[in-house]
C-alpha cells in the first residue's frame, strides 16, 4: 500500500502559497483563452477538448520538423518556440508578466472567444436514425460518435446529465462517424444498427461502450446473444452489409458539418467539440430550448417540423470547390493514364509532415479505380521549408531515370533528415545511376519545372500543402485524406454513382 502523510496534506491545504500558485495557473489559462478542460498547449500551439490522436500527432510532427530545420533542441529552443507560437503564454510563463486575476464572480474574461452561434444543417431522419427520448422534442442533440473512441464514452456522462435535467424536452440522436484508424469501429456501428432493427440499439450501444477493447466479430455476436436478439436475423444483417450505406452517409454528413474527429455534438445545429463538461451541455440546451419554444409559438410550427425549421438555413460544407481549374499534367509524374476520366492533382512539399500521409491513400485510390483515375504530382515547396525546393529538384532528377515515385517515397520516409541533404544516399538506395544523378543536380535543369508547378499553384490560389484537386476542383476533407474520403467524393460528385464502389 502507498503511505500518505495526512498531517502534511492538511497543512498543504492551508498553505496560501500553494493556493496562490493554483490561482495563478487559473488566471494564465483564462488569459490565453483556455476556458474549459482539457486544453493542451504543444510548444504554445493550442488544442482544445478531447481531440483524437491524429490531431496531436500532426502538431508534434510539425514541431519536430521545425526543430530539425533549425538544428536546435533543449530548454532554450523550447522557450524560443513557445515565444514564436504563443507570445502571451510565453510572457506569463517565462517573461515575468502577471495575468489579470480571475473574477471571484466567474465573469467571462475579455480574452475568451465568444460562443460559436453557427447553426449547421445536421439532418435527422426519425425513420432511420437511432433516437432516444421524445422523437418530437424541441431540442435535438445529435452526436457524431464511434464505439472505439475513449472520448466518446466520456461524453455519455454529459448526455445523461442533460437527459435527466430536460427530460422530454430533448432527444438524443446517434450519428456514426467511425474513424479510419479505429479498425473495429465500422463493424461495431453496423452491429449497433442491426440491433436497432430489433429495437435494441441503445442497449447494444451501452454494451459496446462498456467493452471498448473487445469489438471483434465474435464479441459483437456475443453481445447480441446476451441481449436476446434473434441471432439468425442479426447475422444476416451483418453479412449482407445492410447498414453500410447509412453509416457512410453519416460519415459524409460529418464532413459537411466539419465534425472533425469524435465526439462532436450538435445541439439544434450548434456544435460542441469533444467531451465537454455537463454544465456546458446544459447551458447550450437551455439556451436553445428557449429559442425553439419561442419560434414554435411565433410561427405556429408543429413539433415534428420544428427541428427542420431551425436548421433549414444551416451551414453545410461541400468537399469540392465550385471553381474548376485547368492543370497541365503533360510533364508531371503520374500514377495511371493521363487520359483517365478522373484526374487528381496533388501539390506537395517534401518537408511538409502532412504531405507524407497523402501518398499512401492516393496510391490506394488509384488502384481502386485503375484505368479510370490518374494521380499527378506537382511541386509547391513552401518558403520556410529550406530544403524542400532542392528535394523537389532531386526527385525530378530521379524521375529522369524513371524512379520518381521510389525517390518520392525515400524522401518522405526520411523527412526528418532532409536538412542533411543526403540526396546521393537516397539516389543509391533507390538504385539510380549516381553519376547521372549528380550531373543532373549540378545542372539545375529541373529548377524551371519546379517553379512552373509553383506558378500553377499560385494561379489556383494554393496557399499550403498538401492541396488536392479532383478534376480541377479543390478537395477538402475534414476527416483527412484517406481512401474512404476520396472514394466517397469521387463516386458521388464525379462519377455520379448511387453507391460507394
Amino acid at each position: 500500500e502507498c503511505s500518505f502523510d495526512m498531517k502534511r496534506f492538511e497543512a498543504d491545504l492551508k498553505n496560501t502559497a500553494i493556493g496562490a500558485w493554483v490561482d495563478k495557473n487559473r488566471a494564465i489559462s483564462n488569459a490565453v483563452g483556455a476556458s474549459g478542460t482539457p486544453a493542451f498547449f504543444i510548444n504554445g500551439k493550442v488544442l482544445k477538448g478531447a481531440q483524437p490522436f491524429e490531431r496531436f500527432k500532426a502538431i508534434i510532427d510539425e514541431e519536430i520538423v521545425a526543430a530539425n530545420t533549425a538544428g536546435k533542441q533543449g530548454e532554450e529552443w523550447l522557450k524560443e518556440r513557445l515565444k514564436a507560437n504563443n507570445k502571451d503564454l510565453s510572457a506569463y510563463l517565462h517573461g515575468g508578466k502577471n495575468p489579470p486575476p480571475v473574477s471571484s464572480k466567474s465573469k467571462k474574461s475579455k480574452s475568451q472567444r465568444p460562443p460559436d452561434r453557427t447553426v449547421y444543417k445536421v439532418s435527422v431522419d426519425p425513420k432511420t436514425d437511432a433516437i432516444k427520448g421524445n422523437v418530437n422534442a424541441p431540442v435535438t442533440v445529435a452526436v457524431f460518435s464511434e464505439f472505439q473512441c475513449p472520448f466518446c464514452k466520456r461524453v455519455l456522462l454529459s448526455l445523461e446529465a442533460i437527459e435527466k435535467e430536460f427530460g422530454e424536452k430533448v432527444r438524443i440522436v446517434f450519428k456514426h462517424n467511425p474513424l479510419p484508424f479505429h479498425k473495429d469501429a465500422f463493424p461495431a456501428s453496423e452491429a449497433a444498427m442491426c440491433a436497432n432493427d430489433q429495437g435494441k440499439f441503445w442497449e447494444y450501444h451501452d454494451k459496446l461502450f462498456d467493452n471498448q477493447r473487445a469489438l471483434k466479430a465474435e464479441n459483437l455476436n456475443a453481445y447480441a446473444t446476451e441481449l436476446g436478439l434473434n441471432m439468425a436475423q442479426f447475422k444476416r444483417c451483418m453479412e449482407s452489409g445492410t447498414h453500410k450505406e447509412l453509416i457512410t452517409a453519416d460519415q459524409e454528413l460529418a464532413g459537411k458539418v466539419t465534425a472533425r474527429g469524435t465526439p462532436n455534438t450538435f445541439i439544434n445545429g450548434r456544435k460542441l467539440t469533444g467531451a465537454k463538461p455537463a454544465d456546458e451541455f446544459k447551458a447550450l440546451v437551455a439556451e436553445e430550448l428557449k429559442k425553439a419554444e419561442k419560434l414554435a409559438v411565433a410561427k405556429n410550427i408543429a413539433p415534428e417540423k420544428l427541428y427542420d425549421e431551425i436548421i433549414k438555413d444551416g451551414k453545410v460544407f461541400e468537399p469540392l470547390d465550385a471553381k474548376v481549374n485547368t492543370f497541365d499534367i503533360s510533364k508531371s509524374n503520374l500514377i495511371g493514364s493521363p487520359k483517365a476520366k478522373v484526374q487528381i492533382v496533388e501539390f506537395s512539399d517534401f518537408q511538409c509532415p502532412f504531405c507524407s500521409r497523402v501518398g499512401k491513400p492516393l496510391k490506394e485510390v488509384q488502384a481502386h479505380y485503375g484505368k479510370d483515375l490518374v494521380v499527378a504530382f506537382k511541386h509547391f515547396p513552401l518558403n520556410f521549408h529550406k530544403e524542400a525546393k532542392e528535394a523537389a529538384i532531386a526527385s525530378e532528377c530521379a524521375g529522369e531515370q524513371g524512379k520518381f515515385w521510389e525517390y518520392h517515397d525515400a524522401l518522405f520516409a526520411n523527412q526528418k533528415e532532409l536538412v542533411q541533404k543526403k540526396w546521393d544516399d537516397y539516389a543509391k538506395s533507390t538504385g539510380l545511376d549516381t553519376d547521372k544523378f549528380e550531373s543532373c543536380m549540378e545542372s539545375g535543369k529541373f529548377k524551371d519545372k519546379v517553379e512552373a508547378d509553383m506558378a500553377e499553384a499560385r494561379k489556383a490560389q494554393v496557399r499550403g500543402t498538401p492541396t488536392i484537386f479532383i478534376n480541377g476542383r479543390k478537395f477538402t476533407s475534414p476527416s483527412g485524406y484517406n481512401k474512404a474520403a476520396f472514394v466517397s467524393v469521387i463516386d458521388k460528385y464525379i462519377l455520379k454513382k448511387g453507391k460507394k464502389k
